[in-house]
């Protein structure tokens, strides 16, 4: 009787081994990222006590213009303390002719 092959069962065990460790190396490369953004930008555990808006509002005065689209009709950008009329930030609404706008 010719004995049986044990090669493809541990090459196929071989390679789920390694998909797995992949796996995991790229998962905790991703948690390593996010955390390393969270902690810069201040947010989750990083977040402060209290958040100095004052400073948030000088940051956001660097953003780029906010543009906003919509496939049914322009959008309104109403203003408020909050919103971009009041803070002198730029902003445009576009109506879309197509109904997968990029």
């Amino acid at each position: 009787m010719k004995p049986k092959s044990r090669t493809l069962p541990l090459l196929l065990m071989g390679l789920l081994l390694s998909l797995v460790v992949a796996t995991s190396v790229a998962s905790a490369q991703q948690n390593r990222d996010l955390d390393a953004w969270l902690r810069e930008a201040g947010l989750g555990p990083y977040a402060p006590e209290e958040e100095d808006w004052d400073a948030i509002y000088e940051k956001a005065k660097n953003e780029p213009p906010l543009q906003v689209y919509m496939s049914t009709s322009p959008a309104v950008l109403r203003s408020s303390p909050t919103s971009s009329a009041s803070s002198g930030r730029e902003c445009a609404s576009r109506k879309s002719t197509s109904p997968n706008p990029t």
